[in-house]
């Protein structure tokens, strides 16, 4: 895939120490990052309403391929037990419309073949 995309980030963030009398180490009056993470898009059904609209695509292992999107003013919101994503695409389905989707979680395992130095 291109690089240079649209790109959509989703942080995971934890309140700032909002204790004043707090001095501990690590103490801070910032937010800190606990995860972050980009969104893509799973292509296992067609994705946009006219002629442009990106087709299912399976991958060799069987699963549906994955890739970058524009997801224009996203805003999560939970529905039924799940989190969702409101978001725009224009040119796949105009600037007016508005489109949800679930968005699913996966836990990352680091990669065993990453050398680490002691």
């Amino acid at each position: 895939e291109p690089q240079g995309g649209k790109r959509a980030v989703i942080a995971i963030l934890a309140p700032p120490n909002t204790n004043p009398n707090d001095k501990s180490k690590g103490s801070s009056s910032s937010f800190q990052t606990l995860g972050q993470t980009t969104l893509l898009l799973e292509r296992d059904v067609k994705y946009g309403k006219n002629r442009r609209a990106i087709q299912p695509e399976k991958t060799s292992s069987g699963g549906f391929a994955r890739m970058h999107q524009e997801f224009d003013d996203p805003r999560l919101f939970f529905h039924l037990g799940r989190v969702w994503i409101l978001y725009r695409n224009g040119p796949l389905f105009g600037y007016n419309d508005q489109i949800h989707n679930p968005i699913h979680f996966e836990e990352v395992v680091p990669s065993s073949t990453s050398s680490s130095s002691s």
